[in-house]
């Protein structure tokens, strides 16, 4: 499916709107009580909360998109959050309206993500790096121009994003065609543990080191964080051959110890680049797990609901690493102590992260397949899309059931045998009785042949 403008600028302006607003509201706010201490934890309480729940309960809600009470509730959530922020600012209300409207808007905040990203699971992962990376810059310039501008203006401000998010990803999946859109089943699958584990590694070191931050170092990694979307938009429009999915995931763990390494000299400048080194480490990680669960949902079927919210549950470690700070700023050794502990963690973060990352079969135990152009692979150059729409037709005319359906469908990525029956959580025999009626009711005699065929009909490269 080929999008039109129209379409690409619904989709990244209502994710740039939300995360907008999640900026002035808690990340950056004019209003004192939400960018610190209580404010940010409940937030990220009622955000990993949320999480969770959907992680249990995902198959019995999804898809979103098509129910009608997703969207009601997190506009009803962001708006309570936004109307209190506004009425604390106007009559100081104190930490019990703090509260709640952490709360609200961690809570609505997680489910407008769950809902936008199930539309962006409807597009090519080429489409969905594009839009999330438009998006982030185009939220950091809106976050910088709504900075400046006074509390009044910033409250209009806070009232509204909520609806024109809300209106701008309903407006998308409005333009998504009906066969395309989100499916109500999700097959059994594996969950990508590897990745989890790391990124609560990452989420820990993280949240360990952000109390003790310099000033001003949250808004320049943020900066460094829209510039490097930058870079991953001209890549993809200019040279898409040239983006490096290993290189993108072995960022996160040069940025950490380089990080490490400036944490042993002295110098306030030194301290602060050691800062936003550790801050965009963990920026990166999450951008680059992010690209991997699309692609996983994308080939693999799974619904992107739990995958978004399993990331999102892990900001949990997280609320540890914060915790642990707080410990260790309270402990009797003092702060040499605490620096200690802050680099003997930063160090173990980057080595689980070069042992994780730089094994050669990390990306087929994940799942996903995203292939490098000098990596090669038997999908290198297919269009996910045209091979979706061939396996479609081709199941219709050999009469395919729909557990055939879902084997050819994966074969016909170039998933190996193994992949194929860890995706479908299938036994070895029941996935050879699958392909051997495939083969009956197709006529051909392999899986090399099966590819082939398809790849044929639409065009792809079949050497």
């Amino acid at each position: 499916m080929r999008l039109g403008r129209g379409h690409m600028a619904f989709v990244f302006l209502g994710l740039a709107f939300a995360r907008a607003w999640v900026a002035l509201l808690f990340a950056d706010p004019l209003s004192p009580g939400y960018g610190s201490g209580w404010g940010t934890s409940f937030f990220d309480i009622a955000y990993v909360g949320c999480a969770l729940a959907a992680i249990v309960g995902f198959r019995r809600v999804i898809p979103l998109t098509a129910r009608r009470w997703p969207w009601m509730l997190s506009a009803a959530l962001m708006t309570v959050a936004s109307v209190g922020f506004v009425a604390d600012g106007w009559l100081g209300l104190g930490e019990g309206a703090a509260a709640v409207v952490s709360l609200t808007g961690g809570s609505g905040f997680l489910l407008y993500t769950l809902v936008n990203a199930e539309v962006l699971a409807t597009q090519a992962l080429r489409s969905v790096i594009l839009y999330l990376s438009v998006g982030r810059i185009l939220s950091w310039v809106l976050t910088f121009f709504f900075s400046d501008m006074g509390f009044d203006r910033v409250a209009v401000a806070a009232v509204a994003l909520p609806f024109v998010a809300l209106a701008m990803t309903r407006a998308a999946l409005d333009r998504v065609p009906e066969r395309n859109r989100p499916l109500g089943t999700c097959p059994r699958f594996s969950m990508p543990w590897i990745l989890l584990a790391l990124m609560g590694v990452y989420s820990f070191v993280y949240g360990l080191h952000q109390g003790t931050l310099a000033p001003g170092v949250g808004r320049y990694a943020s900066l460094f964080n829209a510039a490097l979307a930058l870079l991953i938009v001209l890549l993809v429009l200019l040279a898409p051959g040239k983006l490096s999915f290993r290189v993108l995931c072995n960022v996160p763990a040069v940025f950490l110890a380089c990080g490490f390494l400036l944490m042993s000299l002295e110098g306030a400048l030194v301290g602060v680049v050691a800062d936003m080194l550790i801050a965009l480490a963990f920026d990166v990680a999450k951008i680059t797990v992010v690209f991997l669960f699309y692609d996983m949902s994308r080939r693999l079927g799974i619904s992107i609901v739990v995958l978004s919210a399993s990331l999102a549950a892990v900001e949990v470690f997280g609320l540890a690493g914060n915790g642990v700070a707080f410990l260790l700023a309270q402990a009797e050794a003092g702060a040499a102590a605490g620096t200690l502990a802050h680099a003997v963690i930063i160090a173990l973060a980057f080595a689980v992260g070069v042992m994780a990352l730089t094994r050669r079969d990390a990306f087929s135990d994940w799942g996903a397949r995203l292939t490098d152009p000098d990596e090669g692979g038997e999908d290198a150059g297919v269009p996910n899309e045209a091979i979706a729409e061939r396996c479609e037709r081709m199941a219709d005319q050999w009469g395919l059931t729909a557990r055939e359906r879902e084997v050819l469908g994966l074969v016909a990525r170039g998933l190996t045998s193994r992949q194929v029956q860890d995706a479908l959580f299938i036994a070895e025999g029941t996935f050879k009785t699958h392909l051997r009626h495939i083969y009956e009711k197709s006529g051909v005699r392999g899986q090399k042949q099966l590819r082939l065929l398809l790849q044929r009909e639409t065009g792809a490269p079949v050497d």
